[in-house]
């Protein structure tokens, strides 16, 4: 039997894989003419893989490489590991998924293409290909956005994808985002069960589904991935290489992950068994190993009493065809002896001792025979990469800020305005809360008009005109510009239209600025004025002045006081340690601002004075006047 793998060229944004169970193998020439009738739905490439075992297919990936002339040994690593890994797990198909090279500087804040890195790249694949023994047309790169950055036409000079890459160098043409597989076998068919609902008839529509799974990256986890797809049940497993290579890796097929596994087509699969009975009557494994193998075993624990108690311990045998790709093992089990309404009681762990003595162990692993999915707890840092939709999070995030400001700013100027009740550092001291505190060092903000119309008028530049200008493209004569929404360029239908380009990936220049800069510079710039009005009250509480004194005959030294008053004053005035206090924290927000300011001028080949003097100046000039403005009273 011939296992099909289908390259589809289509625009989809992350790998997709389907596992269809279909017609009988003697039917297999009607799907294939069901292809050739239908060649612009499917517009793919077709692979196929000779050799059995007939009931399942794997795959490897391996993503973002960031090959770099800074960063040596990722290249030095990719050629010395996966070349002889691949000759050991020996795929049906190869995929390199983006970010082929790093295309920066060493300082990391300028991003362009780098034609040695892309020599490297194109040698080293060489290599790997070779010693590897695998056919070269079953490796597919795809272009990541670090291949793509600095590049304004596709096939142009600065394209380097279309000249090293393996696709460009076979040229494969289109986007290849999307993979799917699909397998082509008979299983008989019965009827449904008199009085059953399902709806188990052939031909009936199977659920739909759509899996996305991270990886780790080579550039820091030198990760790899073997997806494999076994009677219609997808698993993988991610190798990490930073320890140097493997010498036996096992993969179960069956039964899946319960933490990581589809879950609607195994419920239908499960609730019709009568239509696939094979697929859970063993349990079954890929081998890969440099050493043959002497024994395979497969033990389930039962995790209901609260430790690991064994339950099951079975030898699993080699599954022998007259032409192998690989090591595959299976051992009968009764399935239905777990059916178990939680997804997490019990485990799965194979054991794999080669000639050499050498015993490996799979990742011990929950099981759920009946499709049930166990809750997966994430750390803080991987619900932040994977958890969070941030291109749908950065308006939200973006206009929270703009109104939180806005409303920082005006509700205490309308206060001042129109309301009896005046904040101030008597009153705060009077009615201690929340509200007092912040009404009063806002509406001291508003006491100071050139700092409150300053930042004021910043965010509204912010909103309405652009950011800064640079050179968006690294062969590009035309500076394009950027606002909040993302750069706008010329149309690339020659229109004369205007589009936004990088977004949402413009936040991190956006978010940044707003959340590390514009508000601690507002709340910095309300908390210096209020710490001025707070000086003010103790010095005529120690002077015996009245406000409406004249500020500046309080502030010369020739003021009659009594020595002990005059003491206190001195003291006190000596110290302001809140004042300096905020003073260190401008200094902070200004190096920020200093480091955002520096990574742009180096992306885009831009001079702050020139090409984005609002940006860069304007938080700056706004706090040194607020400073010099609070320093006295």
């Amino acid at each position: 039997m011939r296992t099909k793998v289908l390259m589809l060229l289509c625009f989809l944004t992350s790998m997709r894989i389907n596992s269809l169970a279909a017609q009988q193998e003697h039917r297999e020439e009607e799907a294939e003419q069901l292809f050739s009738l239908q060649p612009k739905q499917w517009n793919g490439r077709v692979i196929e893989v000779k050799g059995g075992p007939e009931s399942v297919i794997w795959v490897v990936q391996l993503s973002d490489l960031h090959f770099s002339v800074h960063q040596p040994d990722r290249a030095l690593d990719f050629k010395k590991i996966v070349g002889p890994a691949l000759q050991m797990i020996n795929p049906s198909l190869v995929l390199i998924t983006g970010d082929l090279t790093d295309g920066k500087s060493k300082d990391l804040l300028v991003m362009k293409q780098n034609e040695d890195e892309w020599l490297e790249y194109q040698n080293i694949i060489e290599d790997v290909v070779k010693r590897s023994g695998l056919d070269k047309n079953i490796f597919y790169d795809l272009r990541g956005n670090h291949d793509i950055f600095g590049v304004p036409v596709v096939g142009g000079s600065f394209d380097f994808f279309s000249k090293y890459s393996i696709n460009g160098q076979l040229a494969r043409r289109g986007n290849v985002n999307s993979v799917t597989l699909e397998k082509f076998f008979q299983l008989n068919m019965q009827q449904i069960p008199s009085g059953s609902a399902k709806n188990c008839s052939f031909g009936a529509p199977s659920a739909e589904e759509f899996w996305e799974w991270e990886m780790g990256d080579w550039r820091k986890s030198r990760a790899m991935r073997i997806m494999a797809i076994d009677r219609g049940h997808v698993s993988y497993l991610d190798i990490d290489f930073k320890s140097g290579a493997k010498k036996t890796i096992v993969l179960p097929t069956f039964p899946l992950d319960s933490r990581f596994m589809s879950t609607s087509s195994w419920h239908q699969k499960y609730e019709c068994q009568h239509m696939v009975p094979s697929s859970y009557e063993t349990i079954r494994a890929l081998v890969f190993s440099v050493s043959p193998i002497v024994s395979v075993v497969a033990r389930i624990y039962d995790a209901r009493p609260g430790t690991l108690n064994i339950v099951l311990e079975t030898p699993m045998t080699k599954v022998v065809v007259d032409m192998s790709r690989g090591d595959f093992y299976a051992a009968p089990w009764n399935h239905k002896a777990f059916d178990d309404p939680s997804p997490d009681r019990f485990w799965l762990q194979i054991e794999v001792i080669d000639i050499m003595g050498r015993s490996t162990l799979s990742e011990l692993r929950p099981f759920s025979v009946n499709g049930l999915t166990t809750k997966i707890s994430w750390t803080w840092k991987e619900f932040f990469v994977m958890g969070c939709q941030w291109a749908e999070l950065y308006y939200p995030i973006f206009w929270s800020v703009i109104y939180l400001m806005l409303s920082i700013l005006l509700i205490p100027r309308l206060l001042l305005l129109f309301s009896k009740k005046q904040y101030s550092y008597k009153s705060f001291i009077v009615e201690k809360s929340f509200f007092n505190g912040i009404a009063w060092v806002f509406q001291d903000l508003c006491r100071l008009p050139i700092t409150w119309f300053g930042i004021l008028g910043y965010l509204i530049y912010l909103l309405l005109f652009p950011w800064f200008i640079g050179q968006v493209f690294t062969d590009g004569e035309d500076k394009g510009y950027m606002t909040y929404m993302g750069w706008v360029v010329r149309s690339s239908n020659d229109n004369g239209n205007q589009e936004y380009i990088g977004s949402p990936d413009i936040m991190v220049v956006v978010l940044p600025h707003l959340i590390f800069v514009v508000l601690p510079a507002t709340f910095v710039a309300g908390a210096l004025a209020a710490e001025r009005g707070m000086f003010k009250e103790h010095f005529l509480s120690l002077s015996g002045k009245k406000e409406d004194d004249d500020s500046g005959q309080m502030n010369k030294k020739s003021q009659v006081l009594d020595k002990q008053g005059d003491r206190r004053l001195k003291f006190y005035f000596g110290r302001r340690c809140i004042r300096k206090v905020l003073l260190v924290v401008c200094l902070g927000i200004c190096w920020k601002h200093f480091m955002n300011c520096r990574a742009l001028m180096k992306a885009y080949e831009m001079n702050p004075l020139f090409h984005f003097p609002g940006y860069s100046l304007a938080i700056p000039l706004l706090l040194a006047y607020t400073i010099y403005k609070t320093r006295r009273i």
